[in-house]
């Protein structure tokens, strides 16, 4: 049995819920439409088009301090915040390694020995270099959350 299109009132099976103020702007109601009239409804104005209210969106959590993607590896989310984990201090360590010019074979060693329920492949163990290498706030919190001393004081 489907339902009843909140816009053309004909029966659909497949009933989508329409925010009528989109949530990226605060809206938090909805109207059941069908899959036309839900298309219908995002291209009648260029503003509300669904492509523009997600970067509309990204933008907006990316200015108020969030991030957005995936969760790095080596941290959570916990109550909306990034929080090291202990494979973060292992990462941070092979992140070490490689800027004191240590070759990729004997990192994915070592990071096989340290956390081998992970299958590190040179592909992985690049991508995560090249993210920690280039992402301070991802090394701050690291030190800030296990304590690390900062390598720059040690001198």
């Amino acid at each position: 049995m489907g339902h009843i299109c909140w816009e053309c009132d004909m029966e659909a099976e497949d009933i989508q819920h329409h925010h009528v103020v989109p949530r990226s702007r605060g809206g938090t109601k909805t109207v059941g439409l069908c899959l036309e009239c839900h298309s219908k409804a995002h291209h009648r104005e260029k503003n509300m088009h669904g492509s523009k209210l997600t970067k509309e969106a990204i933008q907006t959590r990316l200015a108020s301090g969030g991030r957005w993607g995936r969760t790095p590896l080596g941290f959570q989310v916990v109550d909306g915040e990034l929080v090291a984990t202990e494979l973060a201090s292992i990462v941070h360590e092979a992140v070490k390694m490689s800027e004191a010019g240590v070759r990729q074979r004997p990192i994915m060693e070592f990071l096989s020995l340290q956390a081998p329920e992970i299958t590190w492949s040179q592909p992985k163990v690049s991508r995560i270099l090249k993210q920690w290498k280039n992402d301070e706030n991802l090394r701050a919190l690291v030190k800030q959350s296990l304590q690390i001393e900062d390598d720059s004081n040690a001198q």
